[in-house]
């Protein structure tokens, strides 16, 4: 058997750069609260393909910053009264 002419990509590396890039992108509120969002943009925005960006949103949702909705959409939850209390500070500045 011949040795693979390409080294293969390391997939738990492209996952954890999705998961890092649309924590990044939540945490600094690249996307509205209440804003609906899908994978396929999510991903095309990245630039790769679904599967890393589904796992990295299933994180996403199990750290509260993305909700999974009945109807199979994904949603960026209401900010709390600290959240909006942080923000509106920071506005005015």
């Amino acid at each position: 058997m011949s040795q693979p002419k390409i080294a293969r990509i390391d997939q738990s590396k492209l996952r954890e750069s999705a998961y890092e890039a649309l924590h990044e992108a939540f945490t600094r509120g690249a996307f509205a609260p209440g804003e609906t969002v899908s994978l396929r943009t999510l991903a095309d925005q990245l630039g790769t393909s679904m599967t890393p960006v589904r796992e990295a949103v299933r994180r996403l949702v199990a750290e509260g910053a993305l909700v999974d909705t009945p109807s199979r959409t994904l949603e960026v939850p209401p900010l709390t009264q600290p959240e909006c209390a942080n923000s509106n500070r920071h506005a005015w500045r």
